[in-house]
């Protein structure tokens, strides 16, 4: 809801009290301001007025006045006598007056007073701690005795910083600030109005917030109309396909502006998130098409996955379709994306990344199209989100657990885990006795227990009234759990596409095989892992440096089946040819920093080209419990392990 100020209210309840037009000169001769602020009163009274359905009717030549009935001036006066007074918070006033002086050439001090409401020396003291804002920036404000202040920077950094804050920015604010712009000229606002418009017909999608958009461009449009232009080399920055895009629409939308700030718009505008619900007065199109038939063929690689709702699986699906569609758009306009987070999405949904990648590279050729991997990563975390999602509706972890102590005691254990982690299956309680017995006649995943003892499935030790320290480790426990059966389902679930078995020494040579009794720890394990490749130059060392710091960075998502990490970096971390090594322990080691696992097994991978998959075909062959139990024997050796295999079963 807009809030108003004293001043603002004081207005308000004056023109209540009379029913008929005041002019602008007469009402701030009353109320001791210029009419210029005077205007930007009524502009907030306006908006105020409309959240309650009443008019404040604006007629040129005779004034203002507000049309209201006899309810409807009850309900005003109830409001108006029910709130107290507002005063701008002080962060959001700093925000006004940064953006007037953006807005205007030269500002002075008792201007700025006068429109917000408050003394010079507060306005004084705004304008220092705005002094030290900027200092982070390139942007200074400049104050001129006698004339006023303004903001000095390049014309690239203003319109960016305006963007940013206005983004920042509280309705009440936006609503000064859009009024403002459209009082200074109303062609300027209409224009932007009109480029939103245009967009969004020329790429067959809404925005999500197309006011906001048009507000941005209207400040573009107004600081260019004043000659506030961007330098003439700004374009040249940009690849052929953004500035032959550019033409395009200027021509089409007639923007009748210049290069530079159609350019710096049009960023805006590709950069701006649309809106899921779809434009249904367009007919479907080309891309709509193989935007919908792409994203089935990226489920139907997944059909084994547990399926959502009818109406949760339209929604992702729904956003799966639009995120595509919009990739096309980019890849038709030969419009290059940068993904900051590609590293992250490659590590922490190295699975689904893969997956993704794979299914996209099979669909391209059929298409004539081209995803590299920044468009690779985000349909990836709409795949992740989809995958995320259906996981929930999967049975959850098996944990059984077994106490040594009471009947009562037991159960009020069981009941608190019930109670504190819904999301698992409790088998139990049993007594320790019994535990052979249900693990060999049931999947189980995690054994809660009160006493220790050795068994090959994990186990957490607890007290059985159950402290804050061990509900922390039981969870910290499930979460790494439910991730690795997650993944290993995914593995196993997912159409790879190969119709034929391989081996281990399909895809790395004996030489880059290692196995080790034990190792001081993870980082050790990972220099080791990969000093072989190393050593034939086959990756540079700041790659293996790159693989250690992704583990601190990121945390265990590289530990994607049983004590076995995938560890890996960049295409550009220092790759000078594809390769793989592995190194197997028979002791475990601690994997990471937080959340630490326990592996035995580390592949160190290194790719060259964006169509490399061997990811996907390694994680097959070590998904199969068998293999991983034959890489954990004593006396494994390093042609055994070459010839561990996938089975393809034909039907």
């Amino acid at each position: 809801m807009i809030k108003i100020t004293k001043r603002q209210k004081d207005i308000l309840h004056f023109l209540l009290e009379n029913d008929v037009f005041i002019t602008v000169k007469n009402l701030s001769e009353r109320f001791d301001v210029s009419s210029r602020t005077l205007r930007y009163d009524l502009d907030l009274i306006e908006y105020y007025l409309k959240e309650q359905d009443i008019s404040l009717e604006r007629k040129p030549h005779y004034g203002v006045r507000i049309q209201f009935n006899e309810s409807e001036y009850k309900s005003i006066i109830g409001i108006l006598n029910r709130n107290d007074d507002y005063q701008l918070p002080q962060e959001e006033r700093r925000r006004l007056v940064l953006f007037y002086l953006l807005c205007e050439s030269l500002l002075t001090i008792e201007h700025l007073a006068e429109l917000l409401e408050v003394s010079k020396q507060t306005i004084q003291t705004d304008l220092e701690e705005l002094d030290k804002e900027l200092d982070q920036t390139s942007l200074k404000i400049v104050r001129k005795v006698r004339l006023g202040c303004y903001v000095e920077g390049d014309e690239i950094d203003i319109r960016r910083y305006f963007s940013n804050l206005y983004t920042r920015m509280s309705e009440s604010e936006r609503s000064v600030i859009d009024k403002y712009v459209k009082d200074k000229c109303i062609k300027i606002t209409e224009k932007a109005s009109r480029i939103v418009r245009n967009m969004e017909n020329f790429q067959k999608f809404n925005f999500a917030h197309p006011d906001e958009l048009r507000s941005i461009i209207a400040f573009n449009l107004y600081r260019s109309s004043n000659g506030m232009v961007l330098p003439n080399n700004y374009t040249h920055q940009f690849e052929a396909g953004r500035l032959s895009l550019v033409e395009k629409l200027t021509n089409n939308f007639e923007m009748n502006i210049n290069e530079n700030d159609a350019m710096f718009i049009l960023e805006h505008m590709l950069d701006a998130k649309v809106d899921s619900t779809p434009q249904t007065w367009i007919e479907q199109d080309e891309d709509g098409i193989i935007a919908n038939e792409l994203a089935d063929f990226l489920l139907n690689g997944l059909n084994e996955v547990p399926k959502l709702s009818d109406e949760e699986s339209t929604s992702f699906i729904e956003n799966l379709q639009l995120h595509l569609k919009i990739t096309l758009f980019r890849i038709r306009n030969k419009l290059n994306v940068e993904n900051q987070i590609l590293d992250r999405v490659k590590v922490s949904i190295p699975l689904i990344y893969e997956y993704t990648k794979s299914r996209l590279i099979e669909y391209e050729a059929k298409k004539g199209l081209y995803f590299n991997e920044e468009e690779i990563a985000y349909i990836a975390m709409h795949v992740g989100a989809i995958v995320e999602k259906r996981a929930l509706y999967a049975p959850g972890l098996n944990v059984l657990v077994a106490c040594h102590f009471g009947i009562a005691t037991s159960k009020i254990m069981v009941s608190r885990l019930a109670a504190m982690i819904p999301e698992i299956n409790i088998i139990g309680p049993v007594t320790l006795d019994e535990v052979p017995k249900y693990i060999t006649g049931q999947t189980i995943d995690l054994i809660i227990t009160t006493l220790k003892f050795d068994s090959s499935i994990d186990t957490v030790q607890v007290s059985p009234l159950l402290s804050d320290e061990d509900v922390y480790r039981i969870k910290s426990k499930v979460y790494k759990s439910t991730y690795l059966k997650q993944c290993n389902n995914f593995i196993k679930n997912f159409n790879y596409g190969s119709t034929e078995s391989y081996k281990l020494s399909d895809c790395l040579v004996d030489k880059y095989i290692q196995i080790y009794d034990e190792l001081p720890d993870w980082r050790t394990a990972i220099r080791l892992a990969a000093r072989p490749l190393v050593d034939d130059r086959l990756i540079e060392k700041r790659y293996v440096d790159r693989m250690i710091r992704a583990v601190e960075e990121f945390g265990n998502y590289m530990v994607i089946l049983p004590e076995t990490a995938f560890v890996h970096a960049g295409i550009d971390d220092g790759v000078n040819e594809p390769c793989v090594s592995l190194l197997v322990l028979k002791t475990p080691t601690v994997f990471g920093n937080q959340n630490q696992e326990l592996i035995r097994n580390i592949v160190v991978i290194a790719v060259k080209k964006r169509e490399d998959d061997i990811i996907l075909k390694l994680a097959k062959i070590l998904e199969n419990p068998d293999n991983r139990k034959q890489l954990n024997q004593d006396h494994i050796t390093v042609n055994q392990i070459l010839e561990l295999k996938h089975e393809v079963k034909l039907c």
